[in-house]
């Protein structure tokens, strides 16, 4: 089902697989501080 939602939608998996590796390089704190900052 994931794969075609992601077909459905023009995403390939590469994308989302770069997106969760971003994503685990950034702490949860320094994530949050980060949202706070745009606010």
């Amino acid at each position: 089902h994931l794969l075609v939602m992601l077909e459905a939608r023009d995403v390939s998996l590469d994308e989302v697989l770069h997106e969760l590796e971003r994503r685990t390089k950034q702490s949860g704190l320094a994530e949050k501080a980060a949202r706070g900052a745009k606010e």
